[in-house]
């Protein structure tokens, strides 16, 4: 139809005899009349019994911006329908429309949003990628608020929760259909409807049914419940149809369900509505053969109101030999006697029915008939998953696992890469064997890879946690479908990890993290890092979530922290502070900005913390001027006075805690690493008599619990004080062996614990009463865990979330802490290799090498903590002081090390004059060659330059932090070195003389050096000799591309990459040459088009989901180590 703006809309209704659900509607006009209304009111299919009393009575409580109207009454009672008939009356007070949400018992927060992207997608012709049911039901609100009036219908909700979502507005009114009246709001406007009255109900049973008058009997034993009068009714035409009078099918029906129900029905009772249920359908199956009516059970193995495609309903009753034609005319069969509504090529079931139908079935036919739908589906789709039907990728799972049969599948990497992810991770803990298991935890383990990578290089990450966990066979059905990925993996040899799950991955480290857990049930991990990215996922699905006033995995532009606090009433804000913006406040959900009280007088805010006692929430924000001020976070009034603090030792680091004194009051503590802990009253603003040592060696980190202040520092020591008196109040927590880098309380459900985090990346839970460890330690990260949060979940998990250093943010529930003792060493972490002919040589952190194949190892070498170089059979490494060398068979046998006369920490060898020689870097920039094996010098420079860095009060001679060789364009070969102070320097091999000019892109007013960690000579396509070099700088450009005979540079990254510890350079199979660099993760760059006018960027990463410690090459083969082990991987 065409409204007078030329709108054309097309819908289509889902009808159960006369209770009607809307399915769907599609609008479509030029894009300037989008605005137009909206007529999503299905059009029934039949003549709808007029209920005028109800009718009138519910046009009269709708209008524009209103109160909510409920109406309110038992399954199938005609609340939908009603709702229907009085759309039509009130079209001309919502000349926006009528828009129509369907619901129904166990909607997940996934599918509502869904349901609300649909409206909004109807609205404007694009869908919003919003996963959370609140957000999007916020961008809804945004387009209705623009709209004329429009009437929204929420169509048989059963839950509170699921109704919060939907906006309101002064030109919006709601319309709730619900059986129960405690799921509306208590300000909304309630209409009961009950069983319909004696006319009505003889208006509904004589429908398309002239000459019916025998009523009497069957009104009574219905009950004037409308989908019973709907269903006898469609029996019986049924009937009719085959030649009875009305009366006859209507006698015949009355005596089936006197037989059958019970002699009146009772719509108080439970048990009599079932009854009658039962009798209802019964005499509606009468006349339908027995496997016929067998078949119509078998709709009870479906989710509950999902619109199921005829296509699957087939394959589950082809099962039982039924042919195409047959299935069609059931089905048609089944929706005239209004057992099933058809539409769309899809059935729906309303869940009155469906409840009896699964009761009818029990607990073992649900299980046969899941079994045999599982292989009905698994028959009628294609081989490959990807081209399943939309049906089978997301439901098969939950089938699978309802009967058992879920192994199968998880072996099946087709299938775990095409399933729908937040419906097959609700099902992996139905895996029964041990194989299943482990593919199971593969792939939780590459779940965030699953999400986040794009799609072709997914089987690459599958298959390498297949390898990680020994599932091989996995593995390899993984790599067969990653062809067209840009790496792949062939080997890989793992220690286990506890078990947790990678939320995010940043693109620096994690500085903030939270878990938000929301009033509607989700729960929210919510991550901040370094560089201001802001990373929400829901820790159920794991799917990520766009928070309003956040880009799509990006932080606010120029933010540095992003905080999520909990508000007593239970919602949440959004704390940003930015170097440029001041502090930032909004809503979380809506996205709506909240103002305190003369916020903007924070201009440089630092920190942000707060603490909540019985009576509110206080939120402190400290000023990099050295302010503090207090807020009570529900109003955004003022708390207390402002105060102003000094910190001394010539230093900015400072950090800050609150909590509340014994006389009820607010107060900060604030933390310097040169002075002792001051204490400030905030309601006051004065600072309290006394101070607290804090760490024996530096304070870094401050936690305020219910009874004790924390500090932690350096010593890796927690101390305990008590604020008030500034004595101490216990015993020191004693376990962490290097500097805290985290500290929280946190309280709990039986009362509060003390959660720490040191730089080896361990985790320990403590008791805040008792001091006593109550889990841990946990290697959470590689590296140091940089911040910290405790949540109990709604299911009853209580989980700790981490954020570390190597740019991850991780949860673990509690049960993983006690997981680490039980298991193996495995294989020492590697520290280091390089390739040696046919073999791998790698260094670990035990102090032996060991020498690998392709597929295994074959030999232990000691000393070798970290091996350094290896050529033409000569291997050098070092245990940590010194230098060894040997020399390495092709088999891999190798004759007793020999120490070298030369020190250094970076070696490399060549050939010179057929004689092997090695160049070796150390302390003072002294460089020197000398002959392998024996270790005679053949010479030895260091250089005269000196650096002084703004921070420094002395001039100092740079080490050598980096080596590599290179022959120049005329043939002259060239030692290249890069140095701590962040300098590169060409040296002549022959004779060790410098050549050229010394190299640096680093400004020499920076307050801190930055070394060269990793370099590489290679050349180019166009003949060119170049250098490349990487670095621990974290805020120029890390990789950086010279020419060796200009001494000029290239090419640099176009963005700070952190710190890159290894590079090398290799060719992809086609022979396009790259460089690979290894930092926190694998980056491949490609060298065949270096144009300094253009940005140089990453061509792909590969994650390892630990920084990179090791790697060398062979051909396009990398060999990269972790500290959890060593993959061998491919490039493509």
């Amino acid at each position: 139809m065409k409204d007078a703006a030329g709108t054309r809309n097309d819908l289509s209704g889902t009808v159960y005899g006369n209770v009607i659900q809307a399915n769907s509607v599609s609008v479509s006009h030029e894009r300037e009349a989008r605005r137009g209304a909206v007529w999503m009111v299905p059009t029934p299919t039949q003549v709808l019994v007029a209920r005028v009393d109800l009718t009138e009575r519910l046009a009269e409580l709708l209008s524009p911006g209103g109160a909510d109207v409920g109406v309110v009454g038992n399954g199938g009672f005609g609340k939908t329908t009603l709702s229907a008939q009085v759309c039509h009356r009130v079209r001309h007070m919502f000349p926006g429309g009528v828009l129509w949400v369907t619901l129904g018992e166990n909607v997940s927060e996934p599918v509502l949003a869904d349901k609300i992207n649909d409206l909004s997608e109807l609205l404007i012709g694009q869908r919003p990628a919003l996963t959370d049911p609140r957000m999007a039901g916020y961008r809804l609100g945004e387009l209705l608020r623009d709209r004329e009036p429009t009437l929204l219908v929420i169509d048989d909700l059963w839950a509170a929760s699921r109704l919060a979502p939907f906006p309101t507005g002064p030109n919006v009114a709601r319309l709730v259909t619900s059986r129960m009246r405690g799921t509306l709001p208590m300000t909304c406007e309630i209409l009961k409807i009950g069983q319909m009255s004696l006319s009505e109900s003889g208006s509904m049973l004589s429908n398309g049914l002239p000459g019916l008058t025998c009523i009497e009997g069957l009104t009574r034993l219905t009950g004037g419940w409308a989908l019973l009068l709907s269903l006898v009714n469609g029996a019986i035409r049924e009937y009719v149809e085959e030649g009875a009078t009305p009366d006859e099918a209507a006698d015949l029906i009355e005596q089936q369900l006197v037989q059958d129900g019970p002699d009146s029905l009772d719509l108080e009772s439970a048990d009599r509505r079932d009854q009658a249920v039962a009798a209802t359908v019964e005499a509606s199956l009468r006349r339908l053969a027995s496997d016929d009516r067998n078949r119509f059970a078998e709709l009870g193995v479906f989710p509950e109101d999902i619109a199921v495609p005829v296509e699957v309903v087939g394959s589950l009753w082809a099962a039982n030999a039924l042919s195409a034609a047959r299935i069609r005319r059931l089905i048609r069969q089944l929706a005239d006697l209004s057992l099933v509504s058809l539409s769309d090529g899809a059935i729906r079931i309303h869940d009155v029915l469906r409840t009896y139908l699964r009761r009818l079935l029990g607990p073992c036919g649900l299980i046969e008939l899941n079994a045999t739908l599982v292989n009905a589906l698994r028959a009628a789709d294609p081989a490959e998953w990807a081209s399943a039907s939309p049906y089978t990728r997301k439901y098969l799972a939950g089938h699978a696992a309802s009967a058992g049969l879920l192994d199968p599948l998880l072996l099946d990497a087709g299938f775990l890469l095409a399933a729908s992810q937040p419906d097959l991770l609700a099902c992996l803990d139905a895996a029964r064997g041990d194989d299943a298991q482990t593919a199971a935890a593969a792939y939780r383990r590459a779940a965030h890879h699953l999400r986040d990578r794009r799609m072709a290089d997914r089987p690459a990450y599958l298959a390498l946690a297949a390898r990680r966990l020994g599932a091989t066979e996995l593995a390899y059905a993984s790599d067969e479908r990653g062809q067209l990925a840009s790496w792949s993996s062939s080997w890989a040899l793992w220690n286990s990890e506890p078990e947790h799950t990678t939320l995010a991955r940043h693109r620096s480290a994690v500085l903030n993290v939270s878990v938000a857990s929301l009033s509607n049930g989700r729960t929210w991990a919510v991550s901040n890092d370094i560089d201001g990215e802001t990373r929400v996922v829901d820790v159920v699905s794991n799917e990520s979530v766009e928070l309003p006033g956040l880009l799509p995995n990006h932080g606010v532009l120029g933010t540095r922290c992003v905080q999520c606090v909990r508000l007593p009433h239970g919602g949440h804000l959004m704390f940003a502070h930015a170097w440029g913006e001041g502090l930032r406040i909004w809503d979380p959900v809506s996205g709506d900005a909240v103002a305190f009280e003369d916020q903007e007088t924070v201009t440089k805010p630092a920190e942000i913390v707060w603490t909540e006692d019985q009576s509110r929430l206080v939120v402190l924000v400290a000023d990099w001027e050295k302010t503090i001020r207090a807020w009570d976070g529900t109003t955004g009034r003022l708390v207390g006075e402002k105060v102003n603090f000094k910190v001394g030792g010539g230093t900015n680091f400072w950090t800050i805690a609150a909590g509340s004194l014994p006389n009820g009051h607010v107060a900060v503590a604030i933390a310097n690493e040169s002075q002792p802990v001051q204490l400030w009253d905030i309601e006051t603003g004065q600072q309290l008599p006394h101070t607290l040592p804090g760490d024996p060696r530096r304070t870094m980190h401050l936690a305020w619990g219910k009874n004790a202040l924390f500090t932690g520092g350096d010593s890796g020591l927690i101390r305990r004080w008590e604020p008030a008196t500034g004595r101490a109040a216990g015993s020191d927590l004693a376990g962490h062996d290097t500097p805290l880098s985290a500290l929280i309380c946190a309280p709990t459900s039986d009362g509060e614990v003390v959660i720490s985090g040191d730089d080896s990346g361990k985790v320990r839970v403590w008791d805040a009463l008792t001091g006593d460890c109550r889990e841990g330690p946990l290697t959470a990260h590689p590296d140091s865990v940089r911040s910290l949060a405790y949540a109990e979940l709604p299911d009853g998990r209580a989980v700790v979330m981490t954020g570390g250093n190597e740019n991850t943010a991780r949860l673990w529930e509690m049960r993983a802490f006690g997981s680490e003792s039980d298991r193996a060493t495995g294989l020492p972490a590697p520290t280091s290799a390089v390739v040696a002919g046919n073999l791998v040589v790698s260094g670990h952190r035990d102090g032996t090498l060991r020498v690998w194949t392709p597929r295994e190892q074959i030999a232990e070498l000691e000393p070798g903590y970290k091996v350094l170089t290896c050529h033409d059979g000569f291997v050098i490494a070092t245990p940590g002081r010194g230098l060894w060398v040997r020399t390495l068979t092709s088999e891999g046998k190798a004759n007793p090390a020999r120490r070298l006369p030369a020190t250094g920490w970076v070696a490399c060898a060549t050939k010179v004059d057929d004689t092997t020689v090695a160049i070796i870097g150390g302390d003072e920039n002294v460089v020197e060659a000398v002959r392998l094996p024996d270790g005679r010098r053949l010479w030895r420079k260091r250089t005269r330059e000196r650096t002084k860095w703004e921070h420094r009060s002395a001039w100092r001679r740079p080490g050598v932090s980096a080596i590599t060789t290179a022959t120049l364009t005329d043939g002259r070969r060239v030692v290249v070195t890069g140095g701590t102070d962040g300098t590169i320097r060409i040296w002549d091999l022959a004779n060790g003389r410098r050549v050229g000019t010394s190299m640096n892109c680093r400004d020499a007013h920076q307050l801190s050096p930055a070394s060269v960690t990793a370099l590489v000579g290679t050349r180019l396509l166009d003949g060119r000799a170049v250098a490349i070099a990487g670095s621990e700088d974290t805020t120029s450009a890390t990789v950086a591309v010279w020419d060796l005979a200009t001494c000029r540079m290239i090419a640099a990254t176009a963005t700070p990459t952190g710190w890159i510890s290894h590079a090398v350079c290799t060719t992809t199979p086609d022979g396009s040459p790259v460089l690979v660099t290894g930092g926190k993760v694998l980056q491949v760059w490609r060298l065949d088009a270096l144009d300094p006018a253009t940005d140089w960027l990453p061509a792909f990463d590969i994650d390892l989901d630990a920084p990179v410690t090791a790697l060398t090459t062979t051909a396009s083969t990398l060999i990269a180590g972790t500290q959890h082990g060593m993959a061998r991987l491919q490039l493509r």
